[in-house]
């Protein structure tokens, strides 16, 4: 197996829901913050169609800049295009928020749990660790997806036929993980960050 150096040891957990849904994975430190996006839509599941940023405290956010000042918010806003995570994630302990889908509000804690100078791995990104499958878009955040998976547990509550019609409860499998399928999409890695940069410009240019 090959040889990679510096190398950051990573989970991300979405934020308020339990059971927790969370991966861990080994990640490149000398990329940015849009394979970094990436790798969490790819690792996490989701399809990548919404805003989304990485946030450090309440002033700084790494994102989709804009030259509309309705979209500053007054704070700091930097460029996710051009944004390396030396600074941001680079020790243990580090940590930063990404929220994906500013309506439904998916945020997620970002965490640098060790850092390699050097790790021999089938392949990098390379998913080790995980739980639970990924939410659905667009089905109200965290509590709306606590009370569709309520709901589907109980036959007899009153919103189960109309949410089974809207998400197929047979077909819904919320403690489901699969390690090798995760690392299988990884496999193409810079496919996928070629994929998300096309949405990021295509987001951009709506802005």
């Amino acid at each position: 197996m090959p040889i990679f150096k510096n190398v950051l040891q990573i989970k991300v957990a979405l934020k308020n829901f339990k059971p927790t849904i969370y991966r861990t994975f080994y990640f490149p430190a000398d990329k940015g913050f849009v394979e970094l996006h990436a790798a969490i839509q790819e690792i996490m599941g989701w399809d990548g169609e919404h805003l989304f940023a990485f946030r450090k405290g309440r002033d700084l956010e790494i994102g989709i800049s804009s030259s509309d000042d309705f979209f500053d918010f007054n704070h700091t806003i930097l460029d996710i295009s051009k944004t390396k995570l030396k600074g941001f994630l680079e020790f243990p302990k580090d940590t930063i928020t990404y929220e994906y889908d500013f309506g439904d509000g998916w945020e997620h804690k970002v965490d640098v749990q060790k850092v390699f100078s050097e790790i021999v791995l089938p392949q990098l990104p390379f998913c080790i660790k995980g739980a639970n499958a990924c939410p659905m878009e667009d089905c109200g955040g965290v509590w709306g997806y606590a009370n569709i998976i309520e709901v589907m547990d109980n036959k007899k509550h009153p919103d189960y036929e109309e949410l089974n019609e809207w998400y197929d409860f047979d077909n819904l499998s919320p403690y489901h993980f699969d390690i090798d399928e995760v690392n299988d999409y990884l496999l193409d890695f810079k496919d996928c960050v070629d994929h998300h940069k096309r949405i990021i410009k295509e987001i951009k240019s709506s802005l």
